[in-house]
């Protein structure tokens, strides 16, 4: 742990700074309630960002940080064909002049300042990203049950209030919940929560809010406060998740039970089609 700095908050840390951090993430947590492997091979084996990571990325700093997006974003020329030679030579420039910087395309730019202004309309999500003045502040302290040093980098805070930005393809309440649960969204809402109560620099009962916005035309903008029931049980997940990393770390095994046949059952929901669908006739034929 020698890269680690003193536990608190930190502004104006880049973010591959703060990745190299050896602490433990919201999403650390959530390839472990996943399986130790899962956890294993996300810290082991570097992928490249997905097209749809560097969209959300690209949204954060711009509609998060404007005033310094451009040191971190490049938008490709459009009509730049990789297909042909010229095309590819001039990628390649383009590669060159834009290191280190998240490569978009000017479609994607487009879509992402249509967003921003789709946020600045909305009367909830423009005053809370508004009241909400800190942004993308590096924050590290220690799991007070586990001992682990444990990370995160809030979208937005100020003391009664926790902003976090998301992209989506629909922000219906009924979709974006099955994205919560689905992406674990809840257990990261818990550690962001936890984090800034634990240094001290939001109120007990801040709330936690999700900013949500549609990528593409009309770019629906909704505002959902997390219930603080779902806030409990995302906090069971990650200290559920911290106990077994802390586990596997002391035992340097991460290897899933094995010794157990599992079942898989229906869900509810179709179960429920499928018994009013076809009801079962029991008489003789």
């Amino acid at each position: 742990m020698d890269n680690l700095p003193a536990p608190g908050v930190y502004e104006d840390i880049p973010f591959d700074e703060y990745l190299a951090w050896d602490a433990v993430s919201s999403h650390d947590c959530m390839t472990m309630l996943r399986s130790p492997e899962y956890y294993l091979h996300s810290k082991t084996k570097k992928s490249d960002p997905s097209q749809a990571m560097l969209f959300g990325s690209a949204c954060h700093e711009i509609v998060l940080t404007p005033e310094t997006a451009s040191q971190h974003i490049a938008v490709k020329p459009d009509g730049m064909d990789r297909r042909t030679k010229i095309g590819k030579e001039l990628f390649a420039e383009f590669e060159k002049r834009s290191h280190g910087k998240m490569i978009i395309s000017g479609s994607d730019e487009r879509h992402i300042h249509n967003i921003a202004e789709a946020i600045s309309r909305h009367t909830i999500g423009a005053e809370y990203l508004e009241r909400c003045h800190r942004r993308e502040e590096s924050c590290l302290t220690q799991h007070k049950a586990t001992g682990l040093m444990v990370r995160g980098r809030p979208d937005a805070f100020c003391e009664d209030l926790v902003i976090d930005l998301k992209t989506t393809m629909d922000a219906r309440p009924e979709s974006f919940a099955k994205t919560v649960h689905n992406f674990g969204y809840y257990v990261q809402a818990f550690a962001y929560l936890y984090l800034l109560r634990r240094l001290g620099v939001i109120q007990s009962t801040a709330r936690f809010c999700f900013l949500v916005v549609e990528k593409l035309p009309p770019y629906q903008v909704e505002v959902y406060e997390l219930d603080p029931g779902d806030i409990l049980r995302g906090g069971e997940l990650y200290t559920l998740a911290l106990q077994r990393i802390s586990r596997c770390r002391s035992t340097n095994q991460y290897v899933s039970d094995s010794s157990i046949l599992k079942t898989v059952e229906l869900p509810d929901y179709a179960r429920r089609a499928h018994d009013s669908r076809y009801s079962t006739d029991t008489t003789d034929s």
